[in-house]
């Protein structure tokens, strides 16, 4: 018996039909940015108030709290067969309001710096590996040029001129 569950964990989260659902909510989130792109879209503050606090909310408990999920309790269980959508749903209200509705003026922000910070850090990762990996190649075929000269070229060397020593006239 695997005592923890992480196996497990890996071989469905690769299967797709465990990713079903998130697929299909990143899908009609999409489509509703997709058609209210350049339209007025206002909801009242109610609600948008509302989404904001449960999506916050969520992305909260299910950061800080996944530990203990432990129980066997019903709430357990509806958290561990539900939190992946909610993930899923809370991430995409964020993304929608702060697109479409323009809301959420302190994520915005945020999330605009860390986009830019996310750039520059993409390109200096892009250019410190090619770098890396043209110093490493540089370095391990000079030193493996190194290696096969003194163990096969230099003998062989040697040993072809002691064997046909040139006579001097």
């Amino acid at each position: 018996m695997i005592e923890n569950n992480t196996l497990i964990s890996v071989f469905r989260y690769k299967q797709p039909q465990y990713r079903l659902g998130e697929y299909l909510v990143g899908i009609a989130f999409g489509y509703l940015i997709y058609t209210s792109n350049g339209k007025k879209l206002r909801l009242g503050k109610f609600i948008t108030l509302s989404c904001w606090i449960l999506s916050l909310g969520f992305i909260g408990i299910h950061t800080f709290t996944r530990i203990w999920w432990t129980s066997n309790s019903t709430i357990n269980h509806i958290l561990q067969a539900t939190h992946v959508e909610a993930w899923t749903c809370s991430i995409s209200w964020i993304v929608f309001a702060c697109h479409v509705l323009k809301s959420g003026s302190i994520i915005r922000k945020f999330l605009s710096k860390l986009t830019d910070f996310n750039q520059k850090v993409f390109i200096v990762r892009t250019l410190s590996q090619r770098l890396l990996l043209f110093t490493s190649d540089v370095i391990i075929s000079f030193s493996l040029g190194l290696i096969f000269y003194l163990l096969i070229e230099a003998p062989t060397s040697t040993l072809i001129g002691r064997t046909f020593k040139a006579k001097k006239h």
